[in-house]
Order: structure tokens, then sequence, then C-alpha cells
């Protein structure tokens, strides 16, 4: 009666076989570092891979990239105009996509080759088209950054799925990945950042 009253300063209580559960959040150790560290670089004419590249994040990484006159190679899920049509786009300033085809196109100003996809990662047919045009276009990748995130608007179980694919099909590139996103603070890695 005391729990339902709330005596306790738990929000959950489980009772299984009777036996009481509460939740509780258990540290667990980082993974040994294997390896030598590397310094990582931008080199120029590389390619990288920007996973939610039209966030507010991820437009703010491109822009750093481009000033490096790399192949950006940009996924997100929104179906944006066609390429040929981004420089009408700029003439509506309240197009819905204006700000980020100005920020693509900047990013081409600033000697970066852009392509973007439009690619939900929990799809693996999807992902996987898209790094074999990269395969076929550009070869390598030399990074990925992998920036999705938990937000309102995305099931968290598709991340999860999209993170789990990028990282099962991206594994036989020999070029490294930093992941930016949610999930990474539930698998943990060293090497990666949330």
């Amino acid at each position: 009666a005391g729990e339902a009253l709330g005596a306790d300063d738990y929000v959950s209580i489980a009772y299984r076989n009777r036996q009481r559960y509460l939740p509780e959040i258990t540290p667990k150790p980082l993974l040994p570092v294997t390896g030598s560290r590397q310094t990582l670089s931008i080199d120029t004419g590389a390619t990288y891979l920007v996973t939610a590249g039209t966030s507010a994040v991820g437009l703010e990484l491109c822009k750093h990239l481009a000033q490096h006159k790399v192949r950006l190679v940009i996924t997100d899920t929104p179906v944006l105009p066609v390429k040929d049509s981004w420089e009408e786009v700029l003439d509506n300033v309240h197009h819905p996509f204006y700000h980020i085809i100005k920020s693509l196109v900047s990013f081409e100003r600033d000697g970066a080759e852009v392509q973007y996809y439009a690619t939900d990662l929990a799809k693996e047919n999807d992902l996987a088209n898209v790094l074999a045009i990269i395969a076929e276009q550009y070869g390598a990748i030399t990074g990925i950054f992998h920036l999705e995130a938990f937000t309102g608007n995305k099931d968290p179980l598709s991340l999860l799925q999209g993170t789990d694919n990028l990282l099962e099909l991206a594994a036989n590139q020999n070029g490294w990945m930093i992941g930016f996103t949610s999930y990474h603070t539930i698998i943990g890695a060293e090497g990666k950042a949330s």
C-alpha cells in the first residue's frame, strides 16, 4: 500500500513471482583499448559519409569538412529536390528545404563535392545501395560521422537498427567511424563519442 501512496521515490516498481524489482543503473567498465591510437585528420579529396547530415549539427560538421575540399556523402531521411533544381530552390526563401539546400550549395562553393541521398538507415537495402554507389564512384570511405540521435520524430528501435546496419555494412571499410549517436551511450565503444 505504501508504494501505491508514493512512499518510495521510485517511479517504476515491478513484481515478478513475489520478488520486488527497482530500476537501477549499474556502471559498466569501459572496454580495454586495443591497438595504437591514431590521430585522425581530414584529408583533401577524401570521402566522408555524414549520416543525419541535414540536422543542425550535421550541417555544421559538413561546413567544416567542406573547407578541406573533400567528397561529402550526406544521408538523411528527407527527400530533397533533385540537385539540378537546387538553384531554383534558392530563389524561394520560403521553400521548406531552402536552408538545407543553401548549405549544400555553399559546401560546393567551398570546394567540396557533395552528394545527398535520402536514406533510411534502418532499411538495410537502402544503406547497402548507398554504400555500393559510394564504392563505385569514390572507392573506400575515409571516415564516417554517424550523427543519428533519438528525437521525438524518430522511432528508437529504427535508430538502433540503422546504427547496427551501418556498423555491419561499413565494417569492410578501411577508414574510421565516429558515432555521435544516443545508441553509443548504450553499446559504448572506445573511439566513439556521445
